[in-house]
Parts: structure tokens; C-alpha cells; sequence
């Protein structure tokens, strides 16, 4: 097993999937020692991979489970405990997330994972839905199955067709120059044709243009186009000023955090909604 490029501290990865809150994560975290608990049981897989020995990802996986829900289902204020589920499950799709895309899971071993973490929640009482729901197993399962029987989406063009009436995207497109959420209004457009090309985004309009796309989607105003995954071209095709490319985690993960505040998501869908009304 090959570590290369995959994080092993709480601290750097959330900094690597978080734009903002990271402080008020790590104190969240410290404050019931659960950053203390997951960094040991990461530095551990860490020493275990570096020194190539054998390491079975389900039994550590089981026991960084039981370790972290021993301390959090006794959390007794309910907006902590709600806060560090969404914190350490963001942590959980990570580690998934880099190992496949590593290669070090495949589909059986995502399958096993995933029977393993059943089986220990039927045990001790967890919420194996709840858990379910925030790592996404079951889709990165079905994802694994597609590559395998598809043609890689790396080698696809893919792009977004409008399904709305033409001066709507013309609306939309001035209203994100405007704000200065994009460089181009020529380039956002080319989002829609089956040439599309880098579009250049402000870092700080990220949350938005992930809740913006997600209910242009939901109110079947955009389809993409040779993929299955609605956020695709906007992931393949969004960068930022220095021309780096703007989302660096899956799209669900994006999607989990721009969901994170719950307050600040439901101002995001309204300005959306008034944008494409």
C-alpha cells in the first residue's frame, strides 16, 4: 500500500477540504478530545503503511468507528453533537475518497468495508443509516462498478446543455460578472456547448456556484451531457485566479460543506432561486 499524497492528519485534511470554519472545526474537535483520538488511530495506519505492513482497512475502520462514537453519541448538547458528525464524516469520506483514488480500495474491498461497518453498527446499536448517508459507500461502490464497465470519464468531453430559455443564461452569466464570481462571461457560456473550456471562479464564490448548479439541476434547467454526474463539468472545467482547479474534492464532499451551516446553505438557495426565477 502506497501512502503518496493521501493526508494523515486531522488538521491537514480538513484544511485541505475546508475554505473556512477550520478553527472552529479543530476547536469543536479538541474540546471532546475527539482530534486527540482520530489523529493516534491515523498515525498508526500511517506507521503501519510506511513500514509495509500488512494493515486490514475494515478492522480499522470498526475501531476508529467505536472510538469516535464512544464519545459522541454521549455528547449530550445537540448541535455539538450534529456539528462533529458532519466534521468527522467529512474526515471519513476523505480518507475513502483519497484510498480510491489511490487504488488502494476497489469495489470488493468497498464492498467488504461496508458489510464491515454494517455488522459492527447491528452490534452495538449505531445508526447504520445515518452513518450510510454521510460516507456514500453505497454510491462509491456503484461508481467503482461503472469505471469498471465504462470508458473512462477522464477521456470524455463533458459539458452541461441549457434546457432554459436563452436570455435566462445570458441573465445568469451578468449576474455572476457582476459579483465577480467569474472572469468571463464568453468562457461560463462555453460551460453549455459541447467545447466547453476552463472557466475562471473567485475562491470565495465556491459554496454558492455548488448550491447554484445543484438547483439549476433540481429545477431541469441544465442536463449534462456525456456523464452521469451533474456536477462533473463544473468540477472538470472551474479553476481559480492561479488557474488551479477550483473544487480539489469529490463533489459530494463539496456539497457536504456548502450543506454544513445550515443557516448560511438556506441564503445560498434563496439568492439562487432569485437568480433563476
Amino acid at each position: 500500500m502506497n501512502n503518496k499524497g493521501i493526508l494523515f492528519s486531522v488538521q491537514e485534511i480538513l484544511a485541505e477540504i475546508y475554505s473556512d470554519n477550520l478553527e472552529e472545526a479543530i476547536i469543536k474537535l479538541n474540546l471532546y478530545d475527539l482530534k486527540n483520538v482520530v489523529d493516534n488511530k491515523l498515525q498508526y495506519l500511517k506507521s503501519r503503511i510506511e513500514k509495509n505492513e500488512m494493515i486490514d482497512l475494515n478492522i480499522f475502520s470498526v475501531s476508529l468507528l467505536k472510538s469516535i462514537n464512544d464519545i459522541v453519541l454521549n455528547i449530550e448538547d445537540d448541535n455539538d453533537r450534529k456539528l462533529l458528525k458532519y466534521i468527522l464524516s467529512d474526515i471519513g469520506t476523505y480518507l475513502i475518497d483519497s484510498f480510491i483514488k489511490h487504488e488502494e480500495l476497489n469495489r470488493m474491498q468497498l464492498t467488504a468495508l461496508f458489510n464491515s461497518l454494517r455488522g459492527v453498527s447491528e452490534i452495538e446499536g449505531y445508526d447504520f443509516k445515518d452513518l450510510e448517508m454521510r460516507l456514500q459507500l453505497q454510491r462509491s461502490i456503484r461508481n467503482q462498478l461503472r469505471e469498471t464497465n465504462e470508458p473512462k470519464e477522464s477521456n470524455l468531453v463533458v459539458f452541461y446543455e441549457w434546457l432554459g430559455e436563452d436570455h435566462k443564461l445570458i441573465e445568469l452569466a451578468e449576474n455572476l460578472k457582476s459579483e465577480k464570481s467569474i472572469s468571463s462571461v464568453k468562457d461560463f457560456k462555453k460551460l453549455f456547448t459541447a467545447e466547453p473550456r476552463k472557466v475562471t471562479f473567485s475562491e470565495n464564490s465556491k459554496k454558492f456556484i455548488v448550491v447554484l448548479f445543484d438547483l439549476l439541476y433540481e429545477k431541469k434547467l441544465i442536463k449534462p451531457r456525456k456523464n452521469k454526474g451533474h456536477l462533473l463539468p463544473l468540477k472538470r472545467y472551474a479553476v481559480n485566479l492561479e488557474n488551479n482547479f477550483l473544487f480539489k474534492n469529490e463533489m459530494k464532499v463539496e456539497k457536504q460543506m456548502a450543506k454544513k451551516n445550515p443557516s448560511k446553505y438556506h441564503m445560498l438557495r434563496t439568492k439562487a432561486k432569485k437568480w433563476i426565477s
